[in-house]
């Protein structure tokens, strides 16, 4: 019988392929982006302003962030609020104020004016953005965590989430949840990077900036990044446990980061109210 030998892809074919699987993968962002942006879109034009009284309380921190003072739990709101569900005390006063940093020159200027209608509106625009850049987070992420053989499994999880009602419903209202979950999406990439690929230059610097911004978010985040770490660490152990600069580098100067960047929030808390969180 005649031997059939199987063609081999010539390096065209390759390249081919390739430039299909990119132009794929550019179609799936931007989709992406276009679904994350109207659905947050959506849901911050379709509930009213401060309907629910954690969304009034975020929005009256980044106030008083504005006028340079953080809010206490007893003190209540002390921005004129007139619409909308009104909390009866400062009840998201433990958080740390990263997040109320980056709205408060959005929000306070318009509440000042009295316009906290539009103050609310502002701030939801711009937490759509920060969902959009979760969404390429994800994508991001994914890439880190799973193998090229893997590939079409990479689109998952982005599309779980952009697919999630509680996401939108985040990326649409003043929550500062939706900073907190791109800090951590970010965290599960490098960590995911450096366990499959080892330590890049500036992998430590970014693990340090990373874990310093999920700290001064929300308290929450600390179990999150101990796991990462933890996860380091039994990699670390694993390859080189004797190199005590990348043990600096990967585990200590993270954490010092961390302390050093919101350790004074957490004793704030602590001498307010007996608790760190």
């Amino acid at each position: 019988m005649p031997r059939t030998e199987t063609a081999l892809p010539t390096e065209t074919a390759l390249k081919e392929s390739r430039q299909g699987e990119q132009r794929a993968a550019r179609v799936f962002v931007a989709a992406l982006i276009v679904a994350a942006a109207a659905g947050s879109l959506a849901f911050a034009a379709g509930v009213p302003a401060f309907s629910s009284g954690d969304e009034a309380a975020h929005v009256d921190y980044a106030f008083q962030v504005w006028h340079g003072h953080l809010p206490v739990f007893e003190n209540g709101l002390l921005m004129p609020l007139h619409v909308g569900v009104r909390a009866p005390v400062q009840w998201v006063a433990q958080h740390p104020p990263l997040f109320y940093l980056l709205v408060a020159p959005i929000v306070g200027p318009l509440v000042d004016a009295h316009h906290l209608v539009a103050a609310a509106m502002a701030a939801r625009l711009f937490m759509v953005l920060i969902g959009v850049a979760v969404a390429l987070a994800a994508v991001w992420a994914a890439k880190q965590i799973m193998p090229r053989s893997f590939s079409h499994a990479r689109f998952v999880a982005p599309i779980v989430l952009v697919c999630s009602p509680w996401f939108l419903r985040l990326a649409g209202a003043v929550y500062n949840d939706i900073l907190l979950m791109l800090v951590f999406i970010g965290l599960l990439g490098v960590t995911a990077r450096m366990i499959r690929k080892g330590e890049r230059k500036l992998d430590f610097l970014w693990l340090s900036l990373l874990l310093a911004c999920g700290a001064l978010t929300r308290i929450s985040f600390i179990p999150l990044a101990l796991a990462c770490l933890g996860a380091l660490a039994v990699s670390q152990l694993m390859h080189d446990r004797r190199n005590i600069r990348a043990w600096v580098r990967i585990i200590g100067m993270p954490l010092a980061s961390a302390f050093g960047a919101s350790g004074w929030f957490y004793i704030r808390n602590y001498e307010l109210t007996g608790s760190i969180a």
